[in-house]
């Protein structure tokens, strides 16, 4: 039972009922350090995946990082890591 992390990834009314454990970043308490932590979804995904993906936008990677390494610092990750899933 745990939260899912994906920081690019915006859902429309519909969708946030279906995805009720999706957060944007977390910090995980790790020793005396706090790792904060934001994940990206390829901009296929929506093209990739089966089922229904309406009501879903993948939103800009570099702008998503911005906002969420900035969103870590202030609430005191010592740390910050990036899980990716984009390839080239």
């Amino acid at each position: 039972n745990f939260d899912y992390i994906v920081s690019n990834l915006e859902l429309e009314a519909a969708q946030k009922e279906k995805f009720k454990k999706l957060v944007d970043s977390k910090i995980y308490n790790v020793g005396n350090i706090k790792v904060g932590v934001l994940a990206l979804l390829t901009l296929e995904t929506t093209k990739t995946t089966a089922g229904d993906m309406s009501g879903i936008k993948i939103l800009n990677y570099v702008e998503q990082i911005i906002k969420y390494s900035k969103v870590l610092q202030e609430i005191k990750a010592d740390i910050v890591l990036l899980v990716s899933h984009i390839g080239t």
